[in-house]
């Protein structure tokens, strides 16, 4: 008797399935895609579990479920009603199944509501299970399947790839989240849910699928408190011969509650590591305010390295001022998230207040990147930075001084980023130009020397003379002044710094006296006048020694925070023609000891932003040295280490240009011919500023060719 009673059990122990597919009613759950109370339609997928070995066997309906008549009953009860939520429809189904008309014990259902979310055709899902109330309490199949609320195919624009022509514009990304309904309200709000999902995706942007799915998996934990999720995204447009690439994750709010437990460190890490930041203005003093900023991270951490400056257009909100825009290199044993509140911190000081994101700031500080590649991820902050690498207002920057960087996360070098952004709107800042004249064109700096013994124009300009001149120079388009007390030709005669600061600091001062406001650089290598002539309004330093004849000429620079122009030279500079011989080549040898030279200046503290670079024509080199440098300053100019530097074309009369111009007298004044083509050389290679003694008529030459340059760049 055991024996047939244990075989029965097996006999029924099955799990056949009377199924109604997708039964159409029109009645009110909720509200529907306007957020209205009115009736819409809802589509019913019912599953009953009811063993047909008998109906089977005895080919009898009677014996079975029959589904003509559930489903009319379903039908008709349904849309009898209104319902506040799925849930309570779901309830409404299983109670109806276990009636005698039916007398389903096991209902699985999913109930749909198709045209209840805006931004998807498929609308919204709810899966459940419900049991017989005859048996007393809940199944372990309902206790082991809670409800499920699911939403199909929410289709979101959003910025997502890694390339950068993924990145050009949104793209359509299809999302599919699935998640345990822990209570009715989430069941009523599931539109609201939705429309969560929806804007965040809009406002992130993403470099991976994987990123985006775990992001949506967890703002579902967190913020709208689920206990278990599963996210899908599709991108449609991801690969052209497939319908789409996707990435499934189910998560859980146990999961991220032990992955935030287990990411935070139980012991504090004291390594130093390098940290680019991004810096930006765009809102009152930008120079200013970008100096005060970069000032104050100096007080908290090493500063290694600043960027030159550039002026960019705005990107996402493009109805707001210019930007000043640079990045800076940083040493700290500061985590990332420390450094990022001391960043944040710096804003509040100097008076950030966020209106509109991505809108106008007088200051944005921004980590976009750590040089050992560590990836950081958080509410807060995630490294590298997300937008980095669609932005040239921070690839140019960062590139100047890191040219070697690849991105951590897909490792693309960020020079082959560059290359595929739109640069039209990103423009080298110059601080030597007074802000209103900035531009990418070389400038003029006009010669005036006020020494008795200078090598083609001694004792020509006199205190008496000089606002004149100074005025004539300006009228014909000198945009820098480059006043000199000291004499730099071969064999002149050194001179005490007192009694060369009695010749400068007095011509400085009887310009800016007159209303002279063109910038004014003073010609020193000492860092007794450099400092006076400052202190009496000049502003820029030029060095014929690139800091090394004064010890604290490169810290004085940095202190005063002006900028200096580093010329290339050799020995002292009444014994630098006996420097002439170079290992090989000169561009080789001169470019090697600028990097050197620049990295001093570095180390000084002198930012990129306020360094020029001097091939120094006609200083340690001979003529057929000189000519050669000339001929290849572009190669020198584009080398990485002196990306975007500003650079300096001085061959205005040397002797060199009379030699390879046939202009034998040895009258400097004569080597006029010359120096025009030395200069129209200069400017096509891409030289930023020329010093000349005839300004007059090499302004005609420096517009043609800068007209010429700026045809050839387009």
């Amino acid at each position: 008797m055991a024996k047939n009673i244990s075989q029965k059990q097996t006999l029924d122990d099955v799990d056949d399935r009377i199924i109604i597919k997708n039964l159409r009613v029109t009645t009110t759950v909720g509200l529907d895609q306007w957020r209205r109370e009115q009736p819409q339609p809802v589509v019913m997928h019912v599953s009953m579990r009811n063993n047909v070995r008998i109906a089977g066997t005895e080919d009898d309906l009677n014996s079975t479920i029959h589904y003509g008549i559930a489903s009319k009953i379903l039908k008709a009860a349904v849309e009898a009603r209104t319902f506040g939520s799925l849930r309570e429809l779901a309830d409404f189904v299983g109670d109806t199944c276990s009636h005698k008309e039916i007398d389903a014990r096991f209902v699985e259902m999913e109930l749909t509501k198709p045209k209840s979310v805006l931004r998807s055709d498929a609308g919204v899902s709810y899966k459940a299970i419900r049991t017989s109330k005859s048996t007393g309490s809940l199944s372990s199949e309902q206790e082991h399947h809670p409800d499920r609320v699911v939403l199909r195919e929410l289709q979101v624009p959003a910025i997502i790839g890694v390339h950068p022509f993924e990145r050009a514009e949104k793209q359509r990304v299809v999302m599919h989240v699935s998640f345990e309904c822990n209570s009715n309200d989430q069941v009523r709000h599931v539109e609201n849910i939705a429309r969560t999902i929806s804007e965040h995706v809009e406002q992130t942007s993403f470099l991976t699928i994987e990123a985006l799915v775990l992001d949506v998996a967890r703002l579902l934990c967190d913020k709208v408190d689920v206990d278990n999720v599963r996210v899908t995204a599709e991108k449609p447009s991801a690969i052209t011969f497939a319908d789409a690439s996707a990435v499934s994750v189910e998560r859980s709010k146990a999961y991220f509650a032990l992955e935030k437990a287990l990411s935070t460190p139980q012991v504090v890490d004291t390594t130093d590591r390098i940290c680019y930041v991004s810096f930006g203005s765009n809102v009152g003093d930008r120079f200013g305010m970008i100096q005060a900023a970069l000032k104050r991270l100096r007080s908290k951490m090493t500063v290694l390295d600043v960027s030159p400056m550039f002026e960019t257009r705005p990107m996402y909100v493009t109805d707001q001022p210019v930007f000043l825009n640079g990045v800076c290199k940083v040493k700290t044993n500061l985590p990332p998230i420390e450094l990022l509140n001391i960043c944040q911190s710096i804003e509040n000081e100097l008076g950030r207040v966020k209106l509109v994101d991505k809108g106008p700031r007088c200051i944005d500080l921004d980590l976009v990147m750590l040089e050992d590649g560590t990836l950081v991820d958080n509410e807060r902050l995630h490294i590298p930075h997300l937008l980095m690498h669609e932005r040239a207002f921070v690839l140019r920057p960062l590139l100047c001084i890191a040219p070697d960087l690849v991105h951590p996360r897909t490792g693309v070098p960020l020079v082959h980023y560059l290359k595929d952004c739109d640069e039209t709107g990103v423009h080298a800042y110059r601080p030597y130009l007074k802000g209103s004249e900035q531009t990418d064109a070389c400038v003029i700096m006009g010669i005036l020397n006020v020494t008795p013994d200078s090598f083609s124009d001694g004792g020509e300009c006199t205190l008496d003379s000089i606002v004149e001149k100074a005025k004539a120079m300006v009228e014909k388009g000198a945009r820098i002044l480059d006043i000199g007390g000291q004499s730099t030709r071969p064999g002149a005669q050194l001179v005490p710094a007192e009694a060369e600061a009695n010749r400068v600091i007095p011509a400085i001062q009887a310009l800016r006296s007159a209303g002279i406001t063109t910038t004014i650089s003073v010609d020193t290598y000492s860092s007794q006048v450099a400092k006076q002539a400052i202190s009496a309004g000049a502003d820029v330093i030029n060095d014929v020694t690139a800091g090394q004849a004064s010890p604290d000429m490169l810290s004085l620079a940095a202190d005063l925070g002006v900028p200096i122009c580093l010329m290339h030279n050799r020995g002292n500079v009444a014994r630098m023609h006996s420097h002439e011989t170079y290992d090989g080549n000169v561009v080789t040898s001169v470019r090697e000891e600028l990097a050197q030279a620049v990295q001093r200046a570095i180390d000084a503290g002198i930012p990129r932003y306020n360094i020029i670079l001097d091939p120094g024509f006609g200083f340690s080199k001979d003529a057929k040295q000189n000519i050669e440098l000339l001929s290849h300053l572009q190669d020198l100019i584009r080398t990485p280490g002196f990306r975007d530097l500003a650079w300096l074309s001085a061959p205005s009369r040397k002797r060199f240009v009379g030699v390879y111009s046939g202009e034998t007298s040895n009258d400097p004044k004569r080597r006029t011919w010359g120096t025009a083509a030395a200069i129209t050389t200069s400017v096509l290679q891409g030289a930023n500023i020329v010093r000349v003694h005839d300004v007059d008529e090499m302004a005609q030459v420096v517009a043609f060719a800068n007209a010429v340059q700026k045809s050839n760049s387009h």
